[in-house]
């Protein structure tokens, strides 16, 4: 099939879709090429490789107006160390493929990544290009988390026409289980309000798809390979103590401000869910225990 696009057509596509979405023409504008970097990796032959994650997942899931993103993240299927240099070869082949979309790519660099846990990987800078429409988009792809019980084939929607495609991606309970560990091992020092509004829309709009059981097992593994423990209870009094914080609640304030499309959400409702969260997976640990 041909995805084939110029300046003109970029434009108007981008202005229309921002309109229907209630978005920013950058932030569409940034989206439009990282879909189709996914999309070429979903037609290549390295689509095995490579599982989808992170925020773009999730504004996929969630839509855009709910969850916007500016990068893209992956993780290396393969559980055995693969070098910088394979990586960045493998990416090579996915963007010099046959011309399907008329957009010329170009690595710009390459970084080691170390994380906050430790799991490493790399970033990769690739300048997309069609005619003089510019736009560099980063590229994070990991290596060593554990998916609970695997990926998932994941029908990507695509916001920008009807030409969906399939590629391997986490289930919602991994992503939510490395969400709950990161707020965990940052505890009382953490910044990253993203992950706590993340647990919040995932909870609040995908509750019924959420499975509690492969949650808590997703909880377990997830925090055992970033050694942490899990341990609902020491969470639950993490999360109050966080809600009830009255600097954590003014730099939510300031975060949520900031976040496109979004009215005001009070900070305790985001902890409330949470909270919920954990409750839901506690009483499935005590009924399975009994």
């Amino acid at each position: 099939m041909n995805y084939f696009m110029n300046k003109n057509k970029l434009i108007s596509l981008c202005h229309k879709t921002a309109d229907e979405n209630n978005a920013n023409f950058n932030v569409v504008l940034i989206q439009y090429f990282m879909e189709s970097i996914l999309r070429r990796i979903s037609k290549s032959n390295e689509r095995d490789n490579f599982v989808f994650k992170g925020g773009f997942l999730l504004s996929n899931i969630m839509g855009l107006d709910k969850r916007a993103t500016m990068d893209i993240d992956l993780e290396l299927i393969k559980t055995q160390k693969i070098s910088a240099s394979k990586i960045l070869e493998k990416f090579k082949s996915i963007l010099n493929a046959d011309d399907i979309d008329g957009i010329r790519y170009h690595i710009l660099k390459y970084t080691d990544i170390r994380k906050e846990h430790k799991y490493s990987g790399i970033n990769i800078s690739v300048l997309c290009q069609i005619e003089n429409i510019k736009q560099v988009i980063s590229i994070d792809i990991a290596s060593g988390d554990v998916i609970t019980p695997k990926e998932i084939v994941y029908e990507y929607k695509s916001i920008f026409s009807n030409q969906d495609f399939s590629i391997l991606a986490y289930n919602i309970e991994t992503m939510l289980s490395e969400k709950l560990e990161t707020i965990f091992s940052f505890g009382h020092l953490n910044t990253r309000f993203k992950d706590f509004y993340d647990v919040y829309v995932i909870y609040t709009f995908k509750k019924k798809d959420i499975d509690i059981n492969r949650l808590k097992d997703a909880c377990y593994n997830t925090f055992k390979n970033r050694n942490s423990e899990f341990n609902i209870q020491q969470l639950l009094e993490l999360i109050t103590n966080i809600a009830f914080n009255p600097l954590m609640n003014e730099r939510w304030k300031k975060y949520i401000s900031q976040i496109a499309n979004q009215q005001e959400i009070d900070f305790k409702a985001i902890t409330n869910s949470i909270i919920e969260l954990l409750e839901l997976i506690k009483v499935n640990e005590l009924t399975n225990n009994d």
